[in-house]
């Protein structure tokens, strides 16, 4: 195949489709390097969507998708995934058509489940993200339809759950909310139609309460959050309630919170003590059998406690180490505390 750089337009990509049923075309056109073009807009992610879009209607022709993974397209679809490209629209269709329909050809989806995507997926519920999260889900979802997409569901749900709970174990809130979220989704919570995804997360999310109570247990008040989080994310379901309740560690959150015996480390940007007591009071509240109160799920405002500004830290540590009247310290640090609270974030 001859290597040849092209740049070829949106319109002209469109119209190039049109065309490609021809054998001769289809010749030219994998002579003329357009595979190879489409191929590496798969490395860019303004253009990658239309690539893929392309690529998957003109995967059937067996020219054409030889020219595809001698280029290694499989790696490059995957890429393109794990950016999340796939949750956008291309000539009016949804990403998610345009991947599922790459998924329809055995070869190019056996090629796909064998290039690590397990790790791929892992690694993007791993970072909290929703656009990611919903890519991953969009992609579960697609997969349940083949049996080689199921067997790889099986295999990979397991590490899925753990990358999810790595999520919640953050000190950042929005990826903690995020993969709250993740393991609501994936335990189907309000999805009266049970699908293959679902059933076999519920499985391991029920298993894996344990390790999400370990959380709520913790004297680190970011991995309290994150175990709420998640707790409060799953207590529509009766099952999870139930369990939730007898367990030890739920009982002895619960009881040390309301004696006040517990107490808590608060670090750097750990959320604010105020905000923890918000999101316990809610789970307290909502593991107890209360299916009339129930509706769509919320979660208080958790927010990291305030930065303290690296001129109160130095000013602190000049005090100490060199004589400066108490008078002076104090108009100083109370300057600096004035900068920071009025400088932009």
């Amino acid at each position: 195949m001859k290597s040849r750089k092209h740049e070829i337009s949106s319109g002209a990509i469109l119209a190039m489709l049109s065309i490609l049923p021809y054998p001769f075309i289809r010749f030219r056109a994998i002579e003329e390097g357009v595979v190879e073009t489409l191929v590496n807009h798969l490395k860019h992610q303004k253009k990658c969507l239309l690539a893929a879009y392309a690529l998957s209607r003109i995967l059937d022709y067996e020219n054409i998708r030889k020219a595809m993974f001698e280029l290694s397209a499989p790696d490059y679809i995957i890429s393109t995934f794990k950016r999340g490209s796939f949750n956008g629209t291309v000539e009016n269709e949804p990403g998610k058509e345009v991947l599922g329909r790459l998924m329809r050809n055995d070869d190019l989806r056996a090629a796909i489940l064998k290039a690590h995507i397990t790790e791929a997926l892992c690694t993007m519920f791993k970072m909290g993200e929703t656009a990611l999260n919903n890519a991953a889900f969009d992609f579960l979802d697609i997969m349940s339809n083949y049996p080689d997409g199921k067997e790889l569901i099986k295999e990979s749900k397991i590490s899925i759950f753990s990358a999810i709970v790595t999520a919640l174990d953050h000190q950042e809130w929005a990826l903690q909310k995020n993969a709250a979220m993740a393991l609501h989704t994936l335990f189907g919570i309000r999805n009266s139609e049970r699908t293959f995804v679902t059933q076999e997360f519920q499985s391991v999310i029920l298993e894996g309460i344990p390790r999400i109570l370990k959380l709520l247990v913790h004297d680190r008040s970011y991995r309290v959050v994150g175990g709420a989080a998640a707790l409060l994310a799953l207590s529509d379901d009766r099952t999870v309630r139930a369990g939730v309740r007898e367990h030890a560690d739920f009982k002895f959150a619960r009881s040390g919170y309301f004696s006040k015996s517990i107490k808590l480390q608060y670090h750097n940007s750990d959320p604010r003590e105020e905000d923890v007591h918000k999101i316990l009071d809610k789970l307290f509240a909502a593991m107890e059998e209360s299916p009339h109160h129930r509706g769509a799920i919320k979660f208080p405002e958790v927010h990291g406690m305030p930065v303290r500004s690296a001129w109160v830290t130095s000013i602190g540590i000049l005090s100490c180490v060199f004589y400066i009247p108490c008078g002076l310290t104090a108009m100083l640090a109370g300057w600096a505390i004035d900068k920071t609270e009025t400088s932009p974030t």
